[in-house]
């Protein structure tokens, strides 16, 4: 892990992200503007994050905000991200998709993301390795096994909810 980075609070009644680390006692807030290093100010974001994820060693935090985070977002709606705190870098995974994304869930070592995108939600993979984007169909509510080779998510069929299990190649 790297420096704790400096907390900015949030503007009041928004909802933000915080990164715990209980070894070393600190608190760190991960849903704010991009910044170059540690050191550098962050600027609190005044629309609302949610849905975080951890990886398993805590290297990466995935989060979906409201709030436009890096400079490659200028879509106006909701993106998804990823938050590392070694660099206290944002990373917006789903930059040009031009469409809502949120609800992240990622492999235990963070190179598979799976998110909702869309009015009407779209389930996509992401590759963080090769940069691949695998668009799998309707559905909400997405899981990933731990090394990413299995997707689990629900979908509206004939007006009734049901559970969908995809084997992913290269996972």
């Amino acid at each position: 892990r790297g420096p704790a980075c400096a907390d900015p609070g949030l503007t009041a009644g928004i909802e933000g992200i915080y990164l715990r680390d209980v070894q070393a006692g600190t608190t760190e807030i991960v849903s704010v503007l991009d910044r170059s290093s540690c050191g550098d100010p962050a600027l609190a974001s005044n629309e609302p994050s949610g849905n975080p994820e951890v990886t398993q060693a805590g290297e990466l935090v995935f989060f979906d905000s409201a709030a436009s985070l890096t400079a490659d977002d200028r879509d106006g709606v909701s993106d998804v991200y990823a938050y590392d705190p070694a660099t206290c870098r944002v990373l917006n995974l789903s930059a040009g998709l031009n469409a809502p994304a949120s609800d992240p869930a990622s492999s235990d070592d963070g190179r598979f993301v799976a998110f909702e995108s869309g009015i009407d939600p779209q389930i996509a993979v992401l590759d963080r390795t090769t940069g691949v984007l695998l668009p799998l169909g309707a559905g909400r509510d997405p899981s990933l096994s731990a090394d990413g080779s299995q997707l689990v998510y629900t979908a509206d069929v004939g007006g009734v909810s049901q559970v969908f299990l995809v084997s992913l190649a290269g996972g």
